[in-house]
């Protein structure tokens, strides 16, 4: 076997893998999926803070009307993201931004935080990339700190 051949297997494989459901590591957003922007896996930061929001394969629009290939951004805080299909709650820990927006100013207690930014439907459902499986959906998870 050439030197070539031996390196495709293992990458095909890997990427088979990664495409039948593996978790995306937190800092690694999934194809057709949402990142938060401006705050990173493991930083830290003082509250309040702003953080963008950005999504590939949808276009981001204000809730109302569910329509196919639109959404809206929510960040969950220290709550997990919602599979796909089931309605994102309201409540403490959801923030949902249904005006389209795609920068937000967060306000955190001190410590250690999750955050999801998770795409939902006109009407707050969370969504599923295209192609994907019924347990994928549009999200983004970060460990942050907030400093005193």
């Amino acid at each position: 076997m050439t030197p070539a051949k031996r390196v495709a297997i293992p990458t095909i494989a890997l990427l088979l893998t990664w495409s039948a459901g593996c978790r995306v590591a937190p800092d690694m957003p999934a194809p057709n999926g949402a990142t938060l922007t401006g705050i990173g896996h493991g930083d830290t930061v003082t509250s309040p803070f702003p953080v963008g929001m950005e999504a590939e394969g949808i276009a981001i629009a204000a809730a109302g009307t569910a329509r196919p290939g639109e959404g809206h951004f929510h960040i969950l805080v220290d709550v997990p993201c919602v599979a796909g299909g089931t309605v994102i709650p309201e409540g403490d820990g959801y923030h949902h931004f249904e005006d389209g927006a795609s920068r937000a100013e967060l306000d955190l207690s001190p410590g250690e935080h999750w955050l999801c930014l998770q795409v939902g439907d006109g009407a707050n459902t969370a969504l599923t990339p295209p192609g994907a499986g019924p347990a994928a959906h549009h999200t983004h998870e970060i460990r942050i700190t907030v400093e005193d």
